[in-house]
């Protein structure tokens, strides 16, 4: 690569505020990334008043700017590339940043005081964009070589390529400044929470970039308390009663668990069953009436499904992790009386359609995995004013 030019990060951004029109702003990061072998040593949480400290015994390397980060996640055979950069608050404010999650207001509020107390943001928050080649192929040119940073979590590599080159940061910004709009996929309280800590226009926040069609979406089980004294028959008999509901059948030893499309698949008194739903027919002669909502199986399942028959209703339900096993599901509802629910996950084309529209899933509607490093970037919450 060419040798680094100086390029002040002030002017980068302006430029792209200038040229963007309605698009979204972005700006290289102000960020101190964390040296694996020493990240033992890192606080937790650490405040802003050990960065100092932290950065002279290199337990943290400070990034001047402007750079590009290019950010690596890989499980399994699993493996998506984004790169790491600041976003404005105002496109949260303006709708460019769009959540498709509610959120809960009281945990937002207890995130805002948590951050302006440490006074440092320590996770991104994931957002997607639709795919743009030009960026994929300059992400894949800066991450060709050995990472600067390489951290396993968890079986998960986290790899972080470092350019300062002139060329690669204003092409990337270039593409990033196209952008109309990002999507959140993690961090819903994360990015409502830095709304709270901006008190003035011209905030940002910390974010890692993905193309959209690198992110893998889980289904999120629900495990609801069971009605004391109701035979499952009788429940069966209700929940096929459902109009949503197309049709129940019992699994056998062999069949797939996970659901597909169009499906739920229960365990109910040691036996696993598939629930067929009910969709909006994409032969309707409307097709742009139909609520995108209506069309997002998690969706069905809390409002249709949950919420009439069993009495605590969608908001009493235990969500469990994405990459729960079916085994665990079924102990847990074993152990706590419970009927255990597994959804198949939305698309993502369901999760913009939900977020273009304006409209928010239940919480604990999708479950994206994998998820961002938590420690591995650590940003001073003073650099976003």
């Amino acid at each position: 690569m060419n040798a680094p030019q100086p390029l002040p990060a002030h002017e980068l951004a302006t430029r792209h505020t200038d040229d963007r029109g309605a698009g979204v702003t972005t700006r290289p990061p102000r960020v101190l990334v964390v040296n694996p072998s020493r990240a033992a040593q890192l606080p937790e949480p650490a405040t802003a008043a050990h960065l100092p400290e932290l950065v002279e015994g290199g337990v943290l390397r400070r990034i001047p700017d402007p750079a590009v980060l290019v950010y690596r996640v890989t499980s399994g055979g699993h493996e998506q590339t984004g790169v790491v950069v600041e976003v404005a608050v105002d496109d949260y404010r303006a709708g460019r940043i769009r959540r498709h999650e509610a959120t809960d207001h009281d945990r937002e509020r207890r995130l805002a005081e948590f951050t302006e107390r440490a006074g440092v943001e320590q996770l991104p928050v994931t957002l997607a964009y639709q795919q743009r080649p030009v960026l994929r192929e300059l992400t894949a040119r800066v991450a060709s070589g050995e990472p600067d940073v390489s951290v396993t979590r968890e079986c998960e590599e986290h790899a972080v390529w470092i350019t300062h080159d002139t060329e690669i940061v204003r092409a990337v910004h270039d593409e990033l400044a196209a952008l109309a709009v990002l999507y959140i996929a993690d961090g819903h309280h994360r990015m409502a929470a830095a709304e709270h800590c901006a008190a003035a226009p011209g905030s940002f926040t910390l974010a890692a970039l993905f193309p959209s069609d690198q992110l893998r979406i889980l289904g999120y089980p629900r495990c609801v308390p069971r009605p004391a004294g109701l035979p499952a028959p009788v429940l069966l008999d209700r929940l096929a009663g459902q109009p949503v509901v197309a049709g129940i059948e019992e699994l056998s030893a062999s069949d797939e668990i996970r659901p597909g499309q169009g499906t739920v698949s229960m365990y109910l008194d040691g036996r696993w069953y598939r629930l067929w739903l009910r969709q909006p027919s994409d032969a309707s002669p409307r097709p742009a009436t139909i609520h995108p909502l209506s069309t997002v199986d998690t969706v069905l399942l809390d409002e249709a499904i949950i919420a009439p028959v069993l009495p605590t209703g969608h908001a009493g339900h235990t969500p469990l992790p994405g990459r729960t096993t079916t085994a665990t599901i079924a102990n847990w509802c074993y152990e706590h009386h419970a009927v255990g629910f597994l959804p198949s996950p939305p698309r993502f084309d369901q999760v913009m359609a939900v977020s273009d529209a304006g409209h928010v899933m239940p919480p604990k509607s999708t479950w994206f995995d994998p998820k961002v490093c938590h420690g591995l970037f650590l940003r001073p919450s003073a650099a976003g004013r």
